[in-house]
């Protein structure tokens, strides 16, 4: 397999909220001094249709696609999401609603030469999270409302699984087709799919499919926080495994940060990150441009004073 750069991408979901054309979009993007991209899910059909022409015209690469993406036509800006349709549904309808719109992100992905697909694989039929991880990330404990979700949560753990493999099981053949890596996404919430545990079988059940985790930073250090279990757990059990990564600041319960802006130690972060192909900075709209710029030229520094890395690269976090 091809080998990278190393070179740092930048998701569109820090400039795509409001703007009202591609150009526009792209504009935002120049002034990061980034000229790779990962598309996500805000950006609407008619935004995307403008950009095509013009990722390669203005020298722009796309290292990923979030999906679902575009935002499905007819679909309002404000359900734009990565769990626009649930894989660990125990509907089947919902599920082949999944399927069906992944398959168009990654089409879409395989004519943009991107390299992988980001999934969330759903949430669990069960209450759901509003705030209690956060709330206990503030607190830095696990807390009675934590805790309570989390023995709910262990309730629906291999109806999650089952569920979500019977819809990944549908998007392998047409991965395989395209050249497509997925990589499934850890997450941030109680109620959401998967956890570490859930993510290891379903990579056991699929050994030697095109896919593979992909870790975000936030998410993991945010349940850290929250006493929901160490970030390293994520980096001993699957690191060597990442296909990808999600790289933005934290600070208690507040992720999606500029580096720099948090309290992440970048120079250790980068070092245990080094092997990971896709790095892809994840920063929430609404940072200023100069602390974006600022923050990516921190990590870039970082990576180019490692090298080139490989995509199949296998050293421990």
């Amino acid at each position: 397999m091809e080998s990278f750069s190393g070179e740092l991408a930048i998701s569109t979901c820090w400039a795509s909220k409001g703007v009202s054309s591609g150009a526009e979009l792209l504009d935002r993007i120049e002034s990061t001094g980034l000229n790779r991209l990962e598309l996500e899910y805000r950006i609407t059909s008619p935004i995307m249709q403008e950009l095509l022409p013009l990722i390669k015209e203005r020298g722009f690469t796309v290292s990923s696609l979030h999906n679902f993406c575009p935002l499905p036509p007819r679909m309002p800006p404000q359900m734009a999401s990565g769990d626009l349709f649930n894989f660990a549904s125990p509907d089947k309808e919902e599920r082949l609603l999944a399927v069906r719109h992944t398959t168009r992100t990654m089409e879409l992905a395989s004519d943009l030469e991107a390299r992988a697909v980001v999934l969330h694989l759903g949430y669990a039929p069960m209450e759901k999270d509003r705030d209690v991880t956060e709330n206990a990330a503030q607190k830095g404990e696990l807390t009675p409302a934590a805790a309570a979700l989390l023995e709910q949560r262990a309730q629906h753990s291999a109806l999650c699984v089952d569920m979500a493999s019977f819809t990944l099981e549908r998007l392998i053949p047409r991965a395989e087709s395209l050249g497509l890596i997925l990589g499934l996404e850890n997450r941030i919430r109680i109620h959401q799919v998967p956890n570490l545990d859930e993510l290891e079988q379903i990579l056991k059940r699929f050994e030697g499919s095109p896919m593979a985790p992909w870790f975000d930073l936030g998410h993991a250090t945010v349940q850290a926080n929250a006493g929901l279990g160490p970030a390293s757990g994520w980096l001993e059990r699957l690191g060597p495994d990442f296909i990808g990564c999600h790289l933005h600041d934290i600070k208690n319960e507040t992720d999606h940060l500029a580096p720099g802006e948090g309290d992440v130690d970048w120079p250790r972060i980068m070092k245990a990150l080094k092997d990971v192909p896709l790095k892809v900075l994840e920063i929430a709209a609404g940072a200023e441009a100069e602390k974006v710029r600022e923050g990516s030229e921190l990590l870039e520094g970082l990576i180019s004073s490692r090298g080139s890395q490989d995509l199949r690269g296998r050293s421990r976090f």
